[in-house]
């Protein structure tokens, strides 16, 4: 049975150009459900031409012709084009996750911007899953035995069709030969996305995992212990509340959402553990899902959103309420705080560390980085994560540096009160201190 919500009224309709399967994809797909700004995936465009109409597009953009509008300047520092894009029906064009959900849900409520604490912490989380959790994610995604993703599956029909397009008359062999490339592809890209595999491997491991330049550190154990922390800190929050932050949802929640629903969309073996040791949040993940794709099938500029009934109460509290997040601090972010411990011990130092190198780097006279540099061995740090004490090896990427330093421009606007009342609802000590610590116990 379907029920009728009222939602806010937006007179511009947006195509989202992206995977199914891309987290940045499903967590932008998410912020405009949310939001109530109605959208349709490029696939759902019917038609060969509509598929090339985009892809034409994109092109356009990365060869500098096609105007973005969203962001309105970018940062050297930041990868260009960063999935996914975004179009409008009056010609706006936009690219990346975040900026995409900072300008939308910015317009959708500005709520966040009145409570600049409530504001840095929803942020710190977006992008620590937007940069760890991508790693977590990935390694869980790809280095399970028979990559518990059915790969022949993934490799035919679904993966082919989800990533490439409305593409599904192509012929099984076809769709087979790009499965196998796509899988070898995300396959060898695991080193740059933090996963070392151990050498010699691990019993749990698939036997083809590339050996990284980085070697002798690895990090395999590190993510899979990362991957059920995480599963368990925010299993404990949703049952106390339905969002991260009470009864609302924010870009942290889009995040969240975009990084675990893609191993629960595709990854067998990972939706099975979750169903099993993390049903409130399986369950989470699966009515946002559901609440999405009813979303992006509605016609144009909806005022009533047609969802399911068991998506009824989630749509409700996304539209039927103006957004106010009327707790103390302490106690709306209690239910957080094994999460937020993690997020120092892991996404925080790796995020010191990555800045000071690409500022070591810099004053040598290197401007090679991220996934070029990776595979030249070029611009390499080698750290400490202070989540158990473990030594790393990775490489430096201009973008997180952007990120990170995003994050410490919005916490140095806060007011001498508002650090000192954020480090206390965090439990943490000397958080102004750790924001602007200059990595020492990095080993460049």
């Amino acid at each position: 049975m379907n029920a009728k919500v009222e939602v806010p009224f937006y007179p511009k309709s947006w195509t989202l150009y992206g995977s199914q399967l891309s987290p940045f994809c499903l967590k932008v797909a998410a912020t405009l459900s949310f939001a109530g700004i109605p959208f349709r995936w490029h696939w759902q465009r019917e038609g060969f031409f509509e598929f090339l109409k985009y892809e034409t597009k994109v092109q356009l953009i990365k060869l500098g012709i096609l105007r973005v509008h969203i962001p309105s300047v970018s940062s050297p520092l930041e990868e260009f084009p960063l999935v996914p894009f975004l179009f409008g029906e009056d010609g706006t064009a936009a690219y990346d996750s975040s900026h995409i959900a900072s300008a939308l849900w910015t317009s959708h409520n500005n709520c966040l911007s009145e409570n600049k604490c409530l504001s840095f912490a929803v942020h710190l989380i977006e992008e620590f899953f937007d940069d760890w959790g991508l790693y977590v994610v990935h390694h869980k995604r790809w280095t399970g035995k028979g990559n518990n993703t059915d790969a022949s599956k993934s490799a035919g029909n679904f993966v082919a069709v989800k990533e490439i397009g409305n593409m599904s008359g192509l012929p099984e062999s076809l769709l087979a030969l790009i499965g196998k490339g796509f899988d070898r592809r995300q396959t060898l890209r695991l080193g740059y996305l933090f996963s070392v595999a151990k050498q010699g491997n691990e019993t749990k491991q698939r036997d083809d995992l590339p050996r990284s330049p980085t070697g002798n550190h690895p990090t395999s154990k590190l993510l899979d212990q990362s991957f059920e922390l995480i599963l368990s800190a925010v299993e404990n929050v949703l049952k106390q509340r339905p969002f991260l932050f009470g009864n609302h949802p924010t870009v942290a929640d889009c995040a969240l959402f975009g990084q675990l629903n893609m191993n629960a969309l595709i990854d067998i073996g990972t939706r099975m553990e979750m169903e099993e040791n993390h049903p409130e949040l399986i369950q989470w993940l699966d009515r946002i899902q559901t609440f999405t794709e009813s979303f992006s099938r509605q016609k144009r500029s909806p005022r009533t959103l047609t969802v399911s009934r068991d998506t009824t109460d989630l749509a409700s509290a996304v539209y039927g309420h103006t957004y106010e997040f009327d707790m103390d601090m302490e106690t709306l972010f209690k239910p957080l705080l094994p999460l937020i411990r993690h997020i120092f011990q892991t996404y925080v130092p790796l995020m010191q560390q990555n800045e000071q190198a690409y500022i070591r780097y810099s004053k040598e006279g290197i401007t090679t980085f991220n996934e070029r540099a990776f595979w030249s061995n070029q611009a390499m740090f080698t750290g400490n994560l202070l989540f158990q004490k473990h030594k790393f090896t990775t490489v430096v990427k201009t973008f997180q540096v952007q990120t990170w330093r995003n994050l410490k421009y919005e916490y140095s606007r806060l007011t001498v009160k508002e650090k000192h009342d954020l480090s206390n609802a965090l439990a943490v000590a000397n958080l102004s201190r750790i924001m602007f610590a200059s990595a020492n116990y990095s080993s460049l």
